[in-house]
C-alpha cells in the first residue's frame, strides 16, 4: 500500500476515533459567566494589593524619620536581677505619628568603653514584631502552639498609636560586660517594616479559576 494512502487512512481513523465534545449546558454557560465575574473580582483585588505594596515600599524610606518618635527614652544600668549583675535596660514611649501600620521595628544600641570610647558591644532588639497575621494563617498544629508558648500573640503598632516600652518584658540586655556608662550609649531605630492596609493576596490566588474557565471555554469554542 502506498505511503500516501496509509497517511490518509491514519488521519481518517484518528478523526473517527476522536471523542466528540458535548456542548455546554444552560447551567454550565451560567456557571462560566459566574466564574469569569469571580476571576475579574479577584484580579482587581490582586491589582489593588500590588498597588498598596508599591506605595508601602516608597513611603517606608522616609517613614521612620517623618513619623516615628521616641519620647522620654533612655538606656540605663541596673542590677535589679537575681544574680545582682549590672545590665542595660531601656524605657520610654514609642509613637507612631503617621497614618500607616508598623509591623516590625528594631532598636540598635551601641556601648562604648568608659574613657577610651572604644565600641565594646552592639545590641539589637525588637520593639515591634507583629506575628498576628502569621498565626492567623497557620493551621492549629505543634508549630503554632510553640510560637504561642514562646512569644505569644504580638500585634502591630497602629497609626496614631503609642507603645509604652517600659512594659516590655524583654527590655533588658541579657549579656553582662564591664567598663561602660549609660551616658556614653548610642542608639537608633532600624529595620522598619510597614504593613499594607490591604490583606495579602497570593499571586496564584486564581489559578484554579483560570483552569476551570479555560476548560469550559474550550468546550464552548468546539461547538
Amino acid at each position: 500500500m502506498k505511503p500516501t494512502i496509509l497517511l490518509f487512512l491514519s488521519i481518517f481513523m484518528l478523526i473517527s476515533c476522536k471523542e466528540s465534545v458535548p456542548p455546554l449546558s444552560k447551567y454550565e454557560k451560567q456557571h462560566l459567566l459566574e466564574l469569569k465575574k469571580e476571576f475579574n473580582q479577584k484580579n482587581e483585588k490582586y491589582k489593588s494589593y500590588k498597588a498598596e505594596k508599591s506605595r508601602i515600599t516608597i513611603i517606608e524610606k522616609s517613614y521612620l524619620t517623618n513619623s516615628v518618635k521616641l519620647q522620654d527614652f533612655s538606656i540605663f544600668k541596673t542590677n535589679n536581677f537575681d544574680d545582682g549583675r549590672d545590665r542595660a535596660c531601656y524605657k520610654g514611649i514609642l509613637h507612631n505619628h503617621g497614618n500607616d501600620i508598623i509591623e516590625s521595628l528594631d532598636l540598635k544600641v551601641s556601648f562604648f568603653s568608659k574613657g577610651s570610647m572604644k565600641q565594646i558591644e552592639t545590641w539589637e532588639t525588637s520593639l515591634v514584631s507583629a506575628n498576628d497575621e502569621l498565626l492567623d494563617n497557620m493551621e492549629p498544629d505543634k508549630n503554632k502552639a510553640l510560637i504561642m508558648a514562646i512569644s505569644g500573640r504580638k500585634l502591630p503598632l497602629k497609626p496614631k498609636a503609642s507603645l509604652n516600652l517600659s512594659k516590655n518584658k524583654k527590655r533588658c540586655f541579657s549579656e553582662v560586660f564591664l567598663n561602660w556608662e549609660a551616658k556614653d550609649v548610642r542608639y537608633e531605630l532600624v529595620n522598619l517594616k510597614l504593613r499594607p492596609k490591604l490583606a495579602k493576596v497570593d499571586p496564584f490566588h486564581s489559578v484554579d479559576l483560570q483552569l476551570e474557565i479555560a476548560q469550559l471555554e474550550k468546550r464552548q469554542g468546539a461547538n
